[in-house]
């Protein structure tokens, strides 16, 4: 097999050109041939699923720039489904070039001849609309940000550092998001954030009013910060206190705000004095307080995992699993006096 890098060699930047449509190409067949192939087939699944009709992907192969009459396919995939039919994809990749002459018609003309269960031409650009839509194939129109978002939710599945890369180079480009801003677009995006933010309070606001009313000494007084809330002193003397709450910052190994584009979650435990004896010993789980949290007096903190958020129907219902099972752990260790049986 031809590596990743060797193919994105033809394509490198030479005087008066810059093929930039034919570089990504490779760059995403290349990476698409080197992850997990369940992750390649989903993507194969969603290029071809469209309105009612499901399929369940075991098995595809791509190819690039594959000579057909009247052109060349920029990606060609030959994909076999669970019950053993036979799928073909072509994707015709636009950045920056409009489409030309007669192509969209040429590949399906060419697909139209291909024995296959399904035939799909995908048509991804950065903004424009095709000239004439395909009827003899069945045809999509994407754009890249729909493509990018599709990536950045596998990601948080996958260590796949190429995947990674592809989304980094993505970024570079401006290929994440719709290059189109209107007046209603921005009051739009103004009122979605403020209501993400009401969707993370209430989140926080589930798990603080449970918490309430398991804590022995209610007496206390709790506190809040932005998108946290830390419980009044726990213990005899009281001395230790619970902190939970959203990470906008978090930047690791496993986890990166700026990639994945949603914040992690956190569940920690303080106290008065910096090293007291805790009772019980924690989980491995458990880490040191990273410092770019600046949080005084915290001693432990357990990070959600991409595992854990991906998991659930919605980020909401991860996110609010997390808090709880996180907080039942510290219960398991703490001492049975500290809360209500």
């Amino acid at each position: 097999m031809t590596s990743v890098f060797g193919q994105l060699f033809k394509y490198r930047p030479r005087e008066n050109r810059l093929p930039k449509e034919d570089f990504f190409t490779e760059a995403l067949a290349g990476v698409l041939q080197k992850t997990p192939d369940d992750l390649r087939n989903k993507f194969v699944k969603w290029l071809i699923e469209h309105n009612d009709y499901k399929v369940e992907i075991t098995e595809a192969n791509i190819y690039t720039q594959k000579q057909v009459i009247g052109g060349r396919l920029d990606i060609y995939i030959n994909a076999k489904s669970a019950d053993g039919q036979r799928h073909v994809v072509a994707v015709e990749n636009k950045i920056s070039a409009e489409e030309g002459g007669n192509q969209l018609g040429h590949y399906s003309e060419h697909l139209g001849t291909e024995n296959a269960e399904t035939r799909t031409l995908v048509y991804i650009t950065l903004l424009s609309e095709p000239k004439k839509k395909p009827d003899n194939v069945t045809f999509k129109s994407l754009k890249w940000f729909q493509v990018y978002d599709w990536l950045i939710k596998e990601s948080a599945k996958s260590e796949h550092t190429f995947l990674c890369d592809l989304l980094e180079l993505m970024e570079e480009w401006n290929m994440t998001s719709e290059p189109i801003l209107s007046a209603a677009d921005l009051t739009a995006a103004i009122r979605y954030k403020n209501s993400v933010e009401q969707q993370f309070l209430n989140v926080l606001g589930m798990v603080k009013e449970k918490l309430k009313h398991e804590i022995n000494k209610r007496a206390g007084i709790w506190g809040s910060g932005s998108l946290l809330h830390y419980t009044p002193y726990l213990g005899d003397p009281g001395i230790y206190y619970l902190q939970f709450g959203f990470d906008f910052e978090r930047e690791d190994k496993v986890w990166s705000v700026e990639k994945l584009c949603i914040p992690s979650a956190y569940v920690g435990v303080g106290a008065k004095d910096e090293k007291p004896a805790f009772p019980k010993k924690l989980s491995e789980d458990w880490i040191k307080v990273p410092e770019y949290m600046k949080w005084k007096g915290g001693l432990y903190v357990k990070q959600m995992n991409k595992e854990l958020l991906v998991s659930k129907h919605s980020f909401g219902a991860a996110y609010l699993d997390f808090f709880n099972t996180t907080i039942q752990e510290f219960k398991d260790v703490a001492p049975q006096s500290w809360f209500v049986n």
